[in-house]
């Protein structure tokens, strides 16, 4: 079994009030990207703070994390936890 990276963050949305049409379509983009590169975990959205957990290979994270930390839809992006494992946690 691969060690994997598992990275929490959680962000806040430039509209806090983000409508759930525009959710809705960052979470297909979200899901098509996490399925191509084998990513999996859990995301908690309440009133435009994001909470994230992503687990998977660590160049494919931080590819990923990447992207988020450009995309201008978020800032306040925190890191509060980041760990090495073997398993995953959401499937």
């Amino acid at each position: 079994m691969l060690a994997l990276q598992r990275i929490i963050y959680c962000s806040q949305a430039r509209r806090p009030d983000i409508a759930l049409q525009s959710l809705a379509e960052i979470l297909a983009v979200s899901d098509r990207n996490n399925r191509r590169d084998n990513l999996t975990g859990v995301l908690l959205v309440s009133r435009g703070r994001f909470f994230q957990v992503l687990e998977g290979a660590a160049q494919d994270v931080d590819r990923t994390m990447n992207r988020i930390r450009l995309d201008p839809r978020h800032h306040d992006i925190d890191v509060v936890g980041c760990v090495t494992g073997r398993g995953r946690l959401f499937g």
